[in-house]
């Protein structure tokens, strides 16, 4: 019989401008986790480091990624 299984994974991209550059939106990928929860973690870490900088968030994009596998018996 056929399993289903399904596999889902978390990553984020935050966008920011720093306020010493030109007017350029640069771009932060993390992942993937296999947990939100450590997501979310470093993701706020993200932040407090743009933030540390001096830059200005954009915006912040939370990505889940579902997976499905099947496995023959």
């Amino acid at each position: 019989m056929e399993k289903i299984t399904k596999k889902t994974r978390y990553s984020y991209i935050v966008y920011y401008h720093l306020s010493n550059r030109p007017a350029r939106v640069h771009s932060h990928f993390g992942g993937p986790f296999d947990s939100k929860d450590v997501r979310e973690e470093v993701l706020d870490f993200a932040v407090y480091l743009v933030n540390q900088v001096g830059g200005e968030l954009v915006q912040v994009r939370r990505i889940e990624e579902i997976c499905y596998t099947s496995d023959e018996n």
